[in-house]
This record gives structure tokens, C-alpha cells and sequence, in this order.
């Protein structure tokens, strides 16, 4: 039922519970017995009560916004041939930049 994205049903369950005065772990373990999918958790079902709380009961999903990945493979790629022996974390010094990135990055580049 809750992944990344809420859907208008999903939405519409929780603005029920919500209406319903549940609290959020009652609303979850609620929705988690009327369908079964096990995807629902108190996390997602608190974040929505407070929007709703706001006064906010737009349907729409808003951007949480995750930042730009700022590694560069071009010099990633030019330090790992310069010091191929480094670890991980030696690439990452720069902000905002996370050891998966790195990874992941790494992975593309020389198949790790």
C-alpha cells in the first residue's frame, strides 16, 4: 500500500482513519489487517496525519526532494587511476557525497 508514492486510494484510507480520530499506530495496524499487503507503517501514516493536521488534504504527492548527485565521474575516474588501492571513504571527501554514491558510481566506471 505505502511505498515511495502514495496513490488517491491509499490517500483516501488514511484520510478515513484520520477523520476516524485513530491515532497513527492504530490507523496502521488498522490498514495493515483490512489488506494485508503489509506495507504500511507508522512512519508514512504519522507524516501524512501531520500534513493532514495542517490543514493540507491535497491529493497530491509532494517532491520531498533528495539532493543532486554531485560526484563527478570524470574525476572520480581519473583519482581512482591515479590511487586505484584507496578505499571507499578516501573518494567521498567531498559534501553531500555518500559512500553508496561513491559505490555505485565506482560499479559504472570499472565494474567493481
Amino acid at each position: 500500500m505505502f511505498n515511495s508514492r502514495i496513490d488517491s486510494r491509499d490517500f483516501r484510507v488514511l484520510l478515513y482513519e484520520w477523520k476516524s480520530d485513530h491515532n497513527a499506530a492504530a490507523a496502521t495496524r488498522n490498514i495493515k489487517a483490512a489488506f494485508e499487503d503489509g506495507l504500511a507503517n507508522k512512519r508514512t501514516v504519522s507524516r501524512c496525519y501531520t500534513k493532514f493536521e495542517s490543514g493540507d488534504l491535497n491529493l497530491t504527492n509532494e517532491n520531498h526532494g533528495r539532493l543532486e548527485t554531485v560526484a563527478n565521474n570524470e574525476v572520480l575516474r581519473a583519482i581512482v587511476e591515479q590511487s586505484p588501492g584507496n578505499a571507499f571513504k578516501y573518494y567521498a571527501e567531498e559534501p553531500y557525497v555518500t559512500l553508496t554514491t561513491i559505490s555505485r558510481h565506482l560499479k559504472r566506471l570499472t565494474k567493481f
